[in-house]
């Protein structure tokens, strides 16, 4: 194939392709140094043999066979010329070619004329310089070595190297051929790499024809959609592909490539709805970055928003249009599918496979927004799913499970089961007393703060200046109206007989008077005393102080009348529940409670002792509904237990109780709390 590769020339052809090593030296220098020469030519053309099969991009493969070709034929210049898709000649890469072209514009258009004569040929020639071969002239003083570069029978270029113009005209045929077999080894590699794009392009249509199957597997909006977003997404290498839906002058995003769902509240997924929105409005497809093409003001400021937000370096928005609409229609777009970028732009062929990427989906998109817009679709759904099970070989299983479920609905309203209404409360002794602050006062002393107490033992002192102080002057003011009154009584012992009448009857009064200020004050001293009495607090009852660290509470601490000071109880004494019941809950125990001539039964659970079950009776219901501490209406009742039937019990352990209310049938003991929320919300 490259018979300057395989072919030994003798020493003197060898000297003619080499003839600028022709020197005075003794033979055999000059033989080797000509095999040296030679040897350098096949070994580039055994480097460019290497390049040509491996998948170098097209204008570095040039660049490299360019140098090459120049620096062993130590040529001035040369180009690599390609053929446009308008025909139109493009240098792909070039050496000292503005030296050895002439620079007016006839000279121009002789040189393209004789390299479109070259191609046109479709063999290499060799050009004098300033001479007119192959029907064109070359207007270069340089000697032109043109190779077309042909592939399949058909020219994609030409190589083109420049020689001296008194290089011999044996040397100038010894490049020729050297151009010759590098432009061959050029040829085999732009056909392996037009193979490798077949296989490429096949290959990929294969995806695409697998990618229309999955895009069309389904007439579900969402299901559709994560198809076209995901398979879109493997087909394109995206880093990301998003679907939006046009809903009236909206776009709502319905899916985006891995992930399960779309979390709308975000900013990135609000930016890009708006740029969907916009994209429909315009009709024509979003790129970015498009330094051609100017965008509206309010879609240029989303479009920096939304790449901001997001970081993205690459953006392609294309409307999907359905196919069976006219283009200008009103509702011929349904959506906008999005493909992103983030470490690479795209080229061309990006493009063009986006575009392909779009129809299929422009098509299962309409499918499905179709078939979701059917009127009584959920019903028809069902009615289909109920169709295959009443197909003849369907049929005794179907009438087996209806059979079965009848006998099950038919249990709920027939089999009776324990009725019984939840409700939470205290473990509490029967016997307990609440202290509270009789006065108004400072606690100066606790002579009892835990432990059992007997009755009428001293629990608390308080201390009340202003009442010590009052009752000391209630006595001092008793003892001022006492000795007035003796002084009264004594001036009325002396009196004489001859003393005048009004004079006896003023004494009279006055010892009266201070005789009733006396009382009074009497009286005021005793209250005094009941009051200052009282600021000694003694235990009601035999019992144990329930309160909790009452020298932290309660030393040396102010307090108001009617404060709550602690709290004493009889443990030994009988014990009961003290529930309260939702009202909510109540009309239930209530009703029972009419239709029971016995007090209802309660069984309860302690928080202590979750894994024991005791039981025992409604003794007395409230008549009304309070709010207890929580600030729920409730109902509080009191629920009495045999002596000894909670063993070691602790004050105000938290009970779980189920007050029982007789049986019911199981469908309303199992979905009580169905029926009423439907009874209240639904049908009030």
């Amino acid at each position: 194939m490259l018979p300057i590769v395989t072919m030994h020339y003798p020493p003197s052809e060898k000297r003619g392709i080499m003839g600028d090593m022709s020197i005075q030296v003794p033979a055999a220098d000059a033989l080797s140094t000509t095999d040296r020469a030679w040897q350098q030519i096949e070994d580039e053309l055994d480097q460019l043999s290497q390049l040509a099969k491996s998948d170098l991009p097209v204008r570095d493969f040039h660049g490299q066979l360019l140098d090459r070709i120049v620096r062993v034929l130590s040529a001035p210049a040369g180009a690599v010329w390609l053929v446009a898709a308008d025909g139109r000649l493009e240098a792909d890469c070039q050496i000292g070619g503005e030296q050895a072209l002439p620079a007016d514009d006839t000279a121009g258009q002789q040189h393209v004329g004789l390299l479109r004569a070259a191609i046109e040929q479709g063999r290499p020639v060799l050009v004098p310089a300033h001479s007119e071969t192959i029907g064109a002239r070359n207007p270069c003083p340089l000697a032109l070595v043109l190779c077309p570069l042909v592939v399949s029978g058909r020219s994609l270029g030409l190589v083109e190297i420049f020689l001296r113009a008194n290089t011999q005209p044996e040397v100038q045929q010894g490049c020729l051929r050297i151009v010759t077999a590098a432009t061959e080894l050029a040829a085999d590699y732009h056909r392996d790499r037009q193979l490798r794009q077949f296989s490429d392009q096949q290959s990929w249509w294969q995806q695409w024809r697998r990618y229309s199957q999955a895009v069309h597997g389904s007439l579900s909006l969402k299901s559709t959609a994560y198809a076209i977003v995901n398979e879109a997404r493997r087909l394109l290498g995206c880093d990301r592909v998003s679907l939006a839906v046009r809903r009236g002058r909206q776009c709502r995003l319905v899916a985006a490539s891995g992930v399960d769902t779309v979390h709308r509240r975000s900013t990135a997924v609000g930016h890009l709805e708006t740029l969907a929105a916009g994209v429909l409005a315009s009709r024509q497809p979003l790129w970015y970055p498009d330094l051609e093409s100017e965008l509206p003001p309010d879609l240029e400021t989303v479009l920096e928003a939304y790449v901001d937000h997001s970081c993205v370096r690459f953006m392609a928005c294309i409307p999907l249009r359905d196919p069976d609409r006219e283009e200008q229609a009103s509702d011929d777009l349904r959506g906008v599918l999005i493909a992103e970028r983030f470490d690479a732009t795209a080229d061309s062929e990006f493009a063009e496979r986006l575009t392909a990427v779009c129809g299929p989906a422009a098509v299962a998109l309409r499918n499905a927004i179709d078939h979701e817009s059917l009127p009584l679709l959920p019903v028809m759904r069902v009615a289909r799913r109920a169709a295959q099970y009443l197909r003849w070989e369907q049929l005794p299983k179907t009438l087996l499970v209806l059979v079965a479920v009848a006998v099950a609905v038919g249990a709920l309203f027939i089999v009776p089961a324990d009725f019984a209404i939840p409700a939470r409360g205290e473990l509490q002794p029967v016997i307990r007393h609440q202290i509270f602050a009789p006065e108004d006062g400072l606690i100066v002393a606790l002579p009892k703060a835990s432990g059992t107490v007997n009755r009428g033992e001293i629990l608390a002192e308080l201390s009340n200046p202003k009442l010590e102080q009052h009752y000391a002057e209630v006595l001092a003011k008793r003892r001022t109206t006492t000795e007035q009154l003796a002084a009264v009584r004594a001036a009325r012992r002396r009196q004489e007989p001859a003393t005048r009448t009004d004079q006896r009857y003023e004494l009279s009064a006055q010892e009266q008077q201070l005789q009733e200020s006396i009382r009074g004050l009497e009286h005021q001293a005793e209250l005094l005393e009941q009051q200052h009495r009282r600021l000694t607090v003694a235990s009601p009852i035999d019992g144990e102080i329930l309160t909790w660290d009452l020298e932290r509470l309660l030393a040396s601490r102010p307090v108001q009348r009617g404060e709550r000071l602690m709290t004493v109880a009889d443990l030994n004494g009988p014990w009961r529940l003290e529930l309260r019941i939702d009202d909510r809950q109540v009309g239930h125990v209530l009703a029972a409670q009419q239709d029971s001539e016995t007090p209802l039964g309660v069984s309860f659970m302690l928080a202590t002792d979750p894994n024991t079950k005791f039981r025992g009776r409604i003794g007395h219901m409230s008549s009304s509904i309070e709010m207890d501490e929580a600030n729920q209406a409730s109902l509080f009742a009191l629920v009495q237990l045999d002596d000894g039937l909670v063993p070691e019990p602790r004050p105000g352990a938290s009970v779980i109780a189920r007050i029982h209310c007789g049986r019911r049938a199981i469908g309303y003991v199992w979905f009580r709390q169905v029926i009423e929320a439907v009874q209240s919300r639904l049908l009030f």
